[in-house]
């Protein structure tokens, strides 16, 4: 049985970029070279993120008397919540005769205002913990 790991670049894209071209590499792990191709299933999905376009599955193939093999995707990742923190996509792939295709992670990095909080300030004219209103 063979091992395998799969590789993306670019690693992390923004939320607000649009459509982004990633990158997807597979690896064999432990040997050398193999005589024959190894066609690698790559699935996009899970994780955290949400992304408008959903990626379909797609063939890496490892040609043989090659070490690895590289495909492509289009990620399109959605503008959402403004301050929900960094999301993941996870990145899988399957194929016959393979033990383990261990993963890979796109980060995809938030764009929403950074903020803090500060102890509040009394306003002038404010009334200690009152708040007063009047109905008519």
């Amino acid at each position: 049985m063979v091992s395998s790991t799969l590789g993306v670049e670019p690693t992390s894209v923004a939320e607000y970029a649009g459509a982004k071209v990633v990158t997807v590499t597979t690896a064999l792990l432990g040997r050398s070279t193999l005589d024959r191709n190894i066609d690698v299933t790559v699935s996009v999905g899970g994780g955290t993120a949400s992304f408008g376009t959903a990626a379909n599955d797609f063939t890496v193939t490892i040609p043989a008397g090659k070490l690895g093999g590289t495909g492509t995707l289009m990620l399109t990742p959605t503008d959402d919540e403004p301050v929900v923190g960094n999301e993941a996509v996870k990145i899988s792939g399957t194929a016959t005769d393979f033990v383990t295709i261990a993963g890979a992670t796109v980060t995809i990095t938030n764009d929403g205002p950074a903020f803090s909080v500060a102890a509040a300030k009394a306003c002038p004219g404010a009334t200690r913990g009152r708040q007063t209103s009047t109905s008519r």
